[in-house]
């Protein structure tokens, strides 16, 4: 999946996929640029919810939900 921000920063970024369950399945760290691709092939079929924050202050940057088919 390709994330696209719209705002490049200096800082890294951390991303989590968390199921409705609530339960992590993928915690990663990219490079503060607005595109990056998130690996989501290894992810089994239903909805799921990334965020996307500040590596250095865990501020929230964006949160979307999406659905793996």
């Amino acid at each position: 999946m390709t994330v696209n921000l719209n705002k490049n920063t200096s800082n890294d970024l951390g991303v989590t996929i968390v199921d409705l369950s609530g339960r992590v399945v993928l915690s990663s760290r990219v490079k503060g640029t607005g595109l990056f691709t998130v690996a989501t092939a290894g992810l089994r079929h239903g909805m799921y919810i990334l965020t996307i924050a500040d590596a250095a202050s865990g501020k929230k940057i964006a949160e979307s939900k999406f659905i793996k088919k």
